[in-house]
């Protein structure tokens, strides 16, 4: 929300732990990222859920496989991310859809696949473009 060159994109690199800080302070959900070390950036990460413009599915996964490579990432038993995996699904309304190919599944849908990792346990939501996304998150949230 400004100007091409604002530092907007930098900014959420930032908040996100994906960039390093250079000078300054920033504390995010209480870790200081001033010369925080990789494994600390790491950590963080692990509490923030992303939702992109772009879908950044694989089509040659099940709608639950794509689903299924956020929780690779974190210490989550098999049966807990199963269980994580098909309660987002269900409150997405594609728990009839979890073993169906990317491709095959409506646009729209792929559009809620894409964000539904972000509904889990993560403590902070960046949204990369702030529009009909940040309307969508708000009417799911409730639902989890």
């Amino acid at each position: 929300m400004g100007p091409s060159g604002s530092g907007k994109t930098t900014l959420l690199t930032l908040i996100g732990s994906l960039q390093s800080v250079q000078d300054g302070n920033l504390s995010i959900l209480g870790q200081e990222l001033l010369n925080a070390s990789k494994e600390q950036m790491m950590l963080t990460r692990r509490h923030i859920g992303y939702i992109f413009q772009a879908h950044n599915l694989l089509n040659f996964l099940t709608v639950y496989q794509n689903v299924e490579m956020a929780l690779e990432i974190q210490d989550v038993t098999k049966v807990a991310a199963d269980a994580r995996i098909r309660a987002v699904l269900t409150a997405v309304g594609l728990e009839h859809q979890m073993n169906y190919f990317i491709q095959t599944i409506y646009p729209v849908d792929q559009n809620s696949v894409s964000r539904s990792p972000v509904l889990w346990s993560v403590s902070l939501k960046l949204f990369w473009q702030m529009n009909a996304q940040l309307r969508w998150i708000k009417n799911w949230d409730d639902r989890l």
